[in-house]
């Protein structure tokens, strides 16, 4: 099966050499590689040009990722696409895991793997957190799905496109929205139209490693996805958007819409705690509520790594969800505003 890697980078310099070493170190000659740089301003441009394996590079000025994906298709010649970010490196067996679930499964079109919940190098707490909490979605819904083909993967309404495998023929038909310039809603919105026509499935038998940026980069990441989450979900309607989130709890478990609730109403009793102190015991109670939504993920963690780490995980999660909160009201008010300009999103 020809198989073409589509890779959209914007300054990976730090990351890009990890993953090409990880592609041609592990894989077949007649791979082809497709490396599309929508613009970088680092070394990326250089380090690329100076690889000695043969790969396709393409600059462009920057337009965002989804055209870059998009450029990338037209110029493969591959019957199978492969997307994988800049920042992730692959595992010996990545390719040859996504090329042999497809040959042996013709009516397979879209399928998807997972980061791996260990990490190539020293990283921050905040990235083990992430890494452990999307596995243990995929583990914790996983128990409950069929077989599909000659498979375990999960039926999902979402594209991760740092580690996807799509035929081609679906990508002649359905193309990455170009009006998304940075990375994350262009995922979703994908996703939404293809799910339309095709399963999506992931499968935990695939993985890649991530190479996580720092911690103000990882939080601002998660703060500017959310955004471009919820501005898509409140385009869609009601009917699309029931059916679409009934099958996205990989990334948006129930778990987190409850966490929204409760960190939303921990934040007022706070507020109102400092006028008046009896609140302060309500703040209280709400964080054990907090815990107790989220015994079996700090249960997880505690398994996966220790104790303290589970008490860690309990305060990076109120964060992150904080965050989030923020970004969905951040994103209703984009949405307001435009939509009382009668401007589209």
């Amino acid at each position: 099966m020809k198989t073409s890697i589509i890779i959209p980078v914007h300054n990976e310099e730090k990351n890009i050499l990890n993953l090409l070493n990880s592609i041609f170190k592990n894989n077949p000659n007649n791979i082809e590689v497709i490396v599309v740089d929508d613009g970088s301003t680092d070394e990326t441009s250089k380090i690329l040009k100076n690889f000695k394996k043969r790969f396709k590079y393409i600059y462009i000025k920057k337009f965002g990722v989804a055209k870059a994906r998009n450029i990338g298709i037209k110029s493969s010649s591959g019957s199978l696409i492969l997307f994988f970010d800049g920042d992730v490196v692959l595992k010996k067996d990545t390719v040859k895991k996504f090329i042999k679930y497809f040959k042996k499964n013709k009516k397979l079109n879209v399928l998807q793997g997972i980061w791996e919940k260990k990490y190539l190098h020293k990283t921050n707490f905040i990235t083990k957190h992430l890494l452990l909490k999307l596995n243990f979605n995929l583990e914790d819904k996983s128990k409950k799905e069929k077989k599909h083909f000659n498979f375990k993967g999960i039926k999902v309404s979402e594209l991760l496109t740092g580690c996807l495998g799509i035929r081609k023929k679906i990508l002649k038909k359905i193309k990455f929205n170009e009006g998304y310039k940075k990375a994350g809603g262009e995922e979703f919105e994908m996703g939404s139209r293809i799910f339309q026509e095709y399963d999506i499935f992931y499968i935990s038998k695939i993985k890649v490693f991530h190479q996580f940026e720092n911690i103000f980069e990882t939080l601002k990441r998660i703060f500017f996805r959310t955004i471009n989450y919820a501005i898509f979900n409140f385009n869609l309607s009601t009917q699309k958007r029931k059916i679409f989130n009934r099958f996205n709890e990989t990334s948006v478990p129930q778990r987190d819409i409850k966490n929204l609730f409760i960190v939303t109403t921990l934040f007022f009793f706070l507020l109102a705690s400092i006028f008046k102190g009896e609140f302060f015991i309500l703040f209280l109670i709400g964080c054990i509520i907090f815990f107790i939504n989220n015994i079996k993920l700090l249960l997880y963690i505690k398994k996966n790594l220790d104790f303290l780490s589970m008490i860690k995980s309990y305060f990076i999660e109120l964060i992150i969800i904080f965050i989030k909160t923020i970004s969905i009201i951040v994103s209703f008010i984009l949405v307001y505003i435009l939509r009382q300009n009668k401007l589209k999103i």
